[in-house]
């Protein structure tokens, strides 16, 4: 992967890595048409990060354009059960929070960080001149982690339905007809 550090502000090689991205593994950019644009405006404004999603799974991969000596782009797993989940040492959000680590952590990578957080599971920091064999090992770990988190989150929400509909997502929910 060549450096971000360029006369095109990094418009390039952004555009090299999502590409890899998107095709050497399952993640995708819903709107394919504009993505050339997304990266300009990723570089060029307030919103740095491009994210991407996962057919089977309800998380997304952030991808932030980061131009340091050492960081390209930093990619962010976001597999939150419930967004509006406050982060907690304690209770439910805690244990959830640190079941989300221990599960990054199964699968670690020399660049995943793992983050007891009930919203952002790992952080990736991927360094300028990361090999395609490196970045394809860490999108393997990060979509193994995306799928054991969806199981667990697919657990917990399960015992829900029986009382309550829909279950587990933006949409309030009401009780079932008994």
């Amino acid at each position: 992967m060549p450096s971000t550090h360029r006369s095109d502000g990094g418009h390039t090689a952004y555009h090299q890595l999502l590409t890899t991205i998107i095709d050497s593994s399952p993640w995708y950019y819903p709107h394919p048409q504009n993505l050339d644009g997304r990266i300009r405006d990723a570089i060029t404004t307030g919103d740095p990060a491009i994210r991407l999603m996962h057919p089977t799974t309800s998380a997304t991969l952030e991808v932030e354009h980061t131009p340091t000596t050492e960081t390209s782009a930093t990619l962010a797993l976001n597999a939150a059960l419930d967004p509006t989940l406050e982060s907690k040492d304690a209770y439910f959000a805690g244990s959830l929070a640190l079941t989300h680590k221990l599960i990054a952590a199964s699968h670690q990578t020399p660049y995943l960080t793992p983050h007891a957080d009930p919203i952002y599971v790992l952080t990736a920091p991927l360094p300028p001149h990361i090999t395609t064999d490196e970045l394809t090992s860490t999108l393997s770990a990060i979509t193994t982690t995306s799928h054991a988190i969806d199981t667990l989150h697919t657990n917990i929400c399960r015992p829900l339905k029986q009382y309550i509909h829909p279950v587990c997502t933006s949409t309030p929910p009401k009780p079932r007809d008994t």
